[in-house]
Formats: structure tokens, C-alpha cells, sequence
């Protein structure tokens, strides 16, 4: 017999125009549970980890964006042990299509070492400078 446990949230409304970023899910192209939120299925990866070399897929989804706003996302992976060593960073700039939109990325693990990662995603309101953060581990294994 196994031992689990399960939560109902109810669904966030962001109505002020505030930017905000759900929980950041580590996704994989084969394996893995697939889940699927609102008709989009992710697979996940359980394990949070990936071989060197390989892209690691994430998901997660914003709220509270205007349509037509420009907004800038920044994603950075670095070492835990040594959180100032270079890592992988990317940054750019969407219009909203939506005021929530579910969101799909990839990201080269191709420079990174096998190792303990933290990987953050930053959304900003240019405009305003309000921003939203969230951080997950990932974990860099050996081929």
C-alpha cells in the first residue's frame, strides 16, 4: 500500500497588472509522467535531472501580463556551490498575447558540468520595473 496525499488550489485571478510566475516544472521530451494542465500535456521529469550535453524543458506559466505589453524574461542556471561562476543566462523580450499564458522553453545544458544547479526565471515589467521570480534545482548528471 503506498502513502500520497493531494491539495486542491483554487485557481489564482492577477487582475492589477502585476506580473507573477507559477512554479517552475523541469520537463522531458521521452519518459517521464505526463501531466496535463488544462489541456496542455507536460512530461515531467520527476528527478530533476539531466545527462550532460543534453536541453533541459521547463514550463510554467504567467499571470497578470496586458495584452500587447512588452515583457522581458530572464533565465540563468548557475552552480550552487559557487553561485557566481558562469552558467548559462538568456534573456529577451515577448509582447503578452494573453493575460495568463502557458509557457515552453528549452535551454542547452551543453557548457554545464555535471553538478547541482539553481535555475531561476525572472519576469519583468519594463515598464513599471515590477518583476516576478521563481527557482528550481536542477541537477547535471554524467553521460
Amino acid at each position: 500500500t503506498g502513502i500520497g496525499g493531494a491539495t486542491l488550489r483554487p485557481s489564482i485571478r492577477l487582475t492589477d497588472g502585476t506580473p507573477a510566475l507559477s512554479d517552475l516544472i523541469l520537463s522531458t521530451e521521452q519518459g517521464g509522467l505526463e501531466w496535463t494542465n488544462h489541456g496542455d500535456p507536460v512530461r515531467l521529469n520527476v528527478l530533476g535531472a539531466f545527462r550532460e550535453g543534453t536541453t533541459a524543458g521547463l514550463y510554467y506559466e504567467t499571470y497578470g501580463l496586458q495584452v500587447g505589453r512588452s515583457y522581458r524574461t530572464a533565465i540563468a542556471i548557475a552552480p550552487v556551490k559557487h553561485p557566481k561562476k558562469a552558467g548559462v543566462s538568456l534573456t529577451f523580450t515577448e509582447a503578452a498575447t494573453a493575460g495568463t499564458e502557458h509557457v515552453r522553453r528549452s535551454v542547452s545544458l551543453a557548457t554545464l558540468q555535471p553538478g547541482q544547479y539553481l535555475l531561476t526565471v525572472t519576469l519583468t515589467d519594463p515598464g513599471t520595473g515590477a518583476s516576478a521570480s521563481r527557482e528550481q534545482l536542477l541537477n547535471v548528471v554524467a553521460r
